[in-house]
């Protein structure tokens, strides 16, 4: 990806208004304040509706807060065979997402790579963190919870251990075979009452 900075924040998807992306970009120079070797990641196709309005958004704010050395948006699709290199590069992902999404592919796709989460309190994705234990939760559209949060997270190696180890934990007890001995255990219990 030929980014050379020590911490890698990446948002991932569609671009559109509800992914909430502004918020991460307006967060960046608190963030840079603190962590001067980062680099914000913003990567996915555009929603075609109103993703190339957005797009165009996203890129005038970031030559507005003077960041082109430190935000990189790239709006197109990312081949299935590229994705993980992308996660794989990131210190951290972020959902800053406005409205809920029902289920996040992103934020599986970032458990299978054991990255930190943070996302937005919307939906089910604070069930999915464990209100704390898989990644960190902040309110919507708020710049200062987005930067207080990546800040903590990527300055405390200790709380992305524990983070990670979380996932990891998490993973093993949700793999499909898992899932499927729960499954098949749940329709015995029903026959058996029945």
């Amino acid at each position: 990806l030929k980014i050379n900075t020590e911490n890698v924040i990446l948002c991932f998807g569609y671009l559109w208004p509800n992914k909430g992306y502004e918020y991460v970009v307006q967060a960046m120079p608190k963030i840079i304040a603190h962590l001067k070797s980062t680099c914000l990641l913003l990567v996915g196709p555009l929603h075609p509706i109103d993703g190339l309005q957005y797009y165009k958004k996203l890129t005038m704010l970031v030559r507005e807060l003077k960041l082109e050395e430190h935000v990189i948006v790239k709006g197109r699709y990312v081949p299935e065979n590229q994705v993980d290199v992308h996660f794989s590069a990131a210190s951290v992902v972020v959902l800053p997402y406005l409205t809920a999404v029902g289920a996040s592919g992103i934020l599986a796709r970032a458990f299978s790579c054991r990255k930190p989460v943070i996302a937005s309190d919307v939906g089910s994705l604070g069930e999915y963190l464990d209100w704390g234990r898989r990644g960190l939760l902040v309110c919507p559209a708020s710049s200062e919870e987005l930067a207080a949060a990546i800040v903590r997270l990527l300055t405390d190696a200790d709380l992305r251990r524990v983070m990670i180890n979380n996932i990891e934990s998490y993973i093993s007890a949700n793999n499909w075979i898992e899932v499927a001995r729960k499954t098949h255990e749940i329709y015995q219990r029903a026959i058996q009452q029945s």
